[in-house]
């Protein structure tokens, strides 16, 4: 969601000469803030964000307003210790896919949202796991 907020920024900025145009792209972001705001009743988007492994919560200090960001903390670490704080750790490791393709539109405006840093391996712990930052995908081999 935070991707497709930022491509309605720019629309909105880039068709400011046109009234028709910013007009429509205007009517659209009323109806997608609608289900946007909606993210603030369930720790599920929060918890994806956190989970995305080129966003964590570094992408949440960085860009959500501030005043957002210890109630989305706050419910994602509360929903986490209701349902997965106790369960067992897998053992094995997911296949990697080996799979290349274009980025279109959308995923190289993903990509400017991404805050990358040193990769990581074995982390467990909540804290530890959310706040660390990823670097992409690791490669094969």
């Amino acid at each position: 969601m935070d991707v497709l907020h930022k491509h309605y920024t720019q629309a909105f900025q880039k068709h400011s000469g046109n009234v028709i145009l910013r007009s429509c792209v205007a009517a659209s972001w009323a109806v997608f803030d609608k289900y946007y705001q909606l993210t603030d009743e369930s720790p599920a988007y929060g918890a994806e964000i956190i989970l995305h492994p080129s966003r964590r919560v570094a992408h949440i200090k960085k860009n959500w307003p501030k005043s957002w960001h210890k109630p989305v903390l706050d419910g994602v670490r509360k929903h986490w210790k209701d349902y997965y704080h106790e369960l067992p750790l897998p053992t094995t490791t997911p296949q990697l896919r080996d799979e290349i393709r274009r980025l279109d539109e959308y995923d190289l405006l993903a990509r400017e949202l991404d805050v990358v840093s040193p990769s990581m391996y074995e982390l467990v712990e909540y804290d530890a796991f959310t706040t660390h930052d990823f670097v992409g995908p690791v490669p094969i081999g």
